[in-house]
């Protein structure tokens, strides 16, 4: 099961629905934070209450790497850098 959290903020529904009744494996996690989450939110709701194995941040608008690295200082860098620290590497796909 793959979830797309879309243009939203975090909510109780993504523990109760997301992942107590869908279970996904993989979040597409929108990380805009104008009218969405923003990468601290974000990585709130993909390590406490969502729990997914896998997360792709979206939605950032903005150049997030250059040459395949991610650029420091970006939102995604500092939305990886928060779901790696609090799931403790849980996001680096070890399958834990």
């Amino acid at each position: 099961m793959v979830c797309l959290t879309g243009d939203t903020g975090h909510v109780s529904d993504m523990a109760t629905i997301i992942r107590d009744y869908y279970r996904p494996k993989l979040v597409v996690f929108n990380i805009g934070d104008i009218f969405t989450t923003g990468p601290e939110e974000a990585a709130f709701a993909v390590t406490e209450l969502i729990h997914a194995r896998a997360v792709v941040p979206s939605h950032a608008n903005e150049v997030a790497t250059a040459g395949g690295v991610m650029l420091p200082g970006t939102k995604t860098a500092r939305f990886t850098e928060l779901a790696q620290t609090r799931a403790g590497g849980y996001t680096k796909g070890d399958g834990s």
